[in-house]
């Protein structure tokens, strides 16, 4: 399972990555929302763990709607709203 996480705090991304990684999955790390554009658009993520509160991008700018098309793992529900977990 390939999993992106996109934090720009250096000690808790490390400290995530690490964990996840014991767990055998293979984790990308983007320090910033623009990074974690980047690394999205190139790769197909099973999973994102996004912080909100970034430099360059925000989290909520990160998934927000670019026609023509939403970034990787934004869902969207039967009639075109966003879903989200909770």
């Amino acid at each position: 399972m390939r999993l992106l996480l996109v934090e720009d705090e250096k000690k808790l991304s490390e400290l995530v990555a690490r964990a996840l990684r014991a767990e055998s999955f293979a984790v990308d790390v983007a320090d910033d929302g623009a990074r974690g554009w980047e690394l999205a658009q190139s790769y197909e993520y099973d999973l994102i763990i996004l912080d909100l509160m970034l430099p360059q991008l925000s989290g909520e700018e990160l998934f927000a709607p670019h026609p023509p098309q939403q970034p990787a793992g934004a869902d969207s529900g039967a009639d075109g709203t966003r879903c989200h977990g909770g």
